[in-house]
């Protein structure tokens, strides 16, 4: 806004000009009202009261350009980049970054005379305008109140922090993020609506959280006593630009839709907007930012509900996921990894909000929580998670032809989702009586052994090894099962060689079980019939010394297919 160079200003003249010009007005209207009460000579009067009005109005564009000149030269601009916002823990599900932001810590050791103000505990609030201007603001108020100027003072101050406010928008990319909702609509790229996302958040927090706090802050300490006034004045402002970020908040809503992976989004704009809600009920009051307190909270409320819907979602699809290719070498199944890492976040972050969001009305079928109604709501659904995971894997487990590997798969599973909650926040959800109802791995360790080597150890016994009508041993029958179990033995170190067991510890507990069991039969066996064949078949049947099975053992599953050369013998 310009203003002529040469026209004096009477705020620029110092107190003494101010105190007088102010007192001529005080004087003009008491001047007025006598006028009015008065009636000894109605037409002399009449003609001096009109005179004296038109003084008053005169004076009083002459206060509206004084109000306008403080507000506009007095101003101080919004900086959004010291209201910066920081990404903090940020995850990743499946490429969608899941993001957070906080003010930035640095500002608690800005300046007094800018920054730090505050309406209550823990909001930031700035100066708009210099705070030895407001004195000057009250007065010219105050005169064109009491002289029922009051619209004329309200439609300047609307109109000068109207221009602020556009300033401030566009500082903030606020018209930039309405502009692109259509773009985005037609261009879901996950990266695209990462970014439009982060920014809504930082806007929302930037402008509610900040800017419009300072700007109650200052409509209230300029209108002092007229709380009505400000209330209206302050709605006038900023109800529309407000209105506007919200309707961009819904136009995520629609395009986002319920993929697993995007609850972390909704989950950071409904807090965003949860944090914020105090801040509006507050600042939008009474009938001026009814629309406003209504709109926000139904917006909130379809954040709300599409969090909720998405988690419910997401139990019943872990369940029906119908995908049954095996996955290599019985390793843990992709959807194991998701699933964990998945409900890992939201117990981690998003623990209070989900509680309050997930009713227990929704709740499924789980058999242990039937009689606990003291149960969260977030740990009963991700209990019912888990179950239906479990439930998934045993069906994906049917896909694997060697009962072996099938036990190892779930084996694997099994052992990383315990691992995942007993290690992690998910712990305190699931208690430590439901790791132990749940530690399932070690008795699948041991369907593996009866599966694998039940077979092979039943070869070492002496079972069937006597000719027919005799009490000696057989030597063909010895030869037959030393043969069958030199190959046995082959055919598991080619096939086991490949499978995985990913986590070392439980690797090695299981190579020293299958060790214990097999070397002790075979050493005993060896023990009992090395004498019975010659030299030449003792060195062609018997291959292996127990030191040759330790080794063959401790190449298993290690997820690298291995072949016995031919040559190789460990005797």
């Amino acid at each position: 806004m310009k203003w002529e160079s040469s026209r004096t200003m009477i705020w620029d003249s110092g107190d003494v000009a101010v105190s007088e010009y102010l007192q001529i007005i005080h004087q003009a209207q008491g001047l007025s009202e006598n006028l009015r009460n008065e009636g000894a000579d109605q037409k002399k009067d009449d003609e001096l009261l009109h005179r004296v009005q038109i003084v008053i109005r005169i004076a009083m564009v002459k206060l509206e350009e004084e109000f306008i000149h403080i507000l506009v030269c007095r101003n101080l601009p919004f900086e959004p980049e010291c209201m910066s916002f920081h990404s903090s823990d940020v995850g990743t599900m499946d490429g969608i970054s899941v993001c957070s932001f906080e003010l930035d810590q640095n500002l608690v050791d800005e300046s007094p005379s800018r920054y730090g103000s505050s309406r209550s505990s823990g909001e930031l609030v700035v100066d708009l305008v210099h705070q030895y201007a407001i004195h000057d603001l009250n007065r010219i108020v105050s005169a064109m109140f009491t002289t029922h100027f009051d619209q004329e003072c309200c439609d300047a101050y609307i109109k000068v922090r109207k221009d602020a406010l556009a300033e401030c928008l566009f500082m903030l990319e606020v018209d930039n993020l309405s502009n692109d909702a259509g773009q985005v609509a037609l261009h879901t790229e996950n990266s695209s609506l990462v970014i439009k996302i982060r920014k809504w958040n930082q806007a929302m927090k930037n402008f509610t959280g900040v800017y419009l706090a300072s700007e109650k802050l200052l409509c209230d300490r300029i209108f002092g006593e007229f709380k009505s006034v400000s209330s209206t004045c302050f709605g006038k402002i900023f109800e529309v630009p407000m209105l506007q970020l919200l309707k961009c908040g819904e136009t995520i809503i629609d395009i986002e839709g319920r993929e697993p992976e995007k609850v972390f989004l909704k989950l950071d704009m409904y807090e965003v907007l949860l944090d914020l809600l105090p801040d509006i009920d507050s600042m939008f009051l009474e009938e001026a930012g009814s629309s406003v307190r209504f709109v926000f909270r139904e917006v909130l409320k379809r954040f709300g509900d599409s969090v909720s819907g998405t988690v419910l979602e997401f139990e019943k699809a872990v369940g029906s996921n119908i995908s049954t290719k095996p996955v290599s070498g019985g390793c843990i199944h992709p959807l194991s990894q998701y699933v964990m890492n998945f409900i890992e976040v939201l117990a981690r972050d998003y623990s209070d909000t989900l509680n309050t969001l997930l009713e227990v009305s929704h709740r499924g079928d789980l058999p242990e929580e039937k009689e606990n109604a003291n149960v969260h709501p977030l740990a009963y659904h991700l209990k019912l998670v888990v179950s239906n995971l479990k439930s998934n894997l045993g069906v994906k487990s049917s896909s694997y032809t060697d009962d072996g590997l099938r036990y190892i798969f779930l084996m694997n599973n099994n052992f990383f989702m315990v691992s995942k909650i007993k290690d992690s926040d998910l712990r305190q959800f699931f208690g430590d009586d439901w790791i132990r109802q749940h530690r399932e791995y070690q008795g699948y360790a041991m369907d593996y052994e009866r599966a694998t080597w039940s077979p092979i150890l039943n070869l070492l016994r002496e079972e069937g090894m006597c000719t027919p009508g005799s009490h000696s041993i057989s030597k063909a029958i010895l030869k037959e099962r030393l043969k069958d179990f030199n190959l046995s033995l082959e055919k598991v170190y080619k096939s086991q060689t490949a499978w995985l067991i990913p986590d070392p510890r439980l690797c090695e507990e299981l190579r020293i079980s299958v060790a214990i069991n097999v070397i002790q039969a075979y050493r005993t066996f060896l023990g009992r019939h090395e004498g019975t064949l010659s030299a030449t078949s003792t060195a062609k049947y018997m291959k292996y010394n127990a030191d040759g099975l330790q080794t063959f053992i401790s190449d298993l599953f290690g997820g690298s297919p291995k072949l016995l050369p031919n040559s190789v013998t460990w005797t």
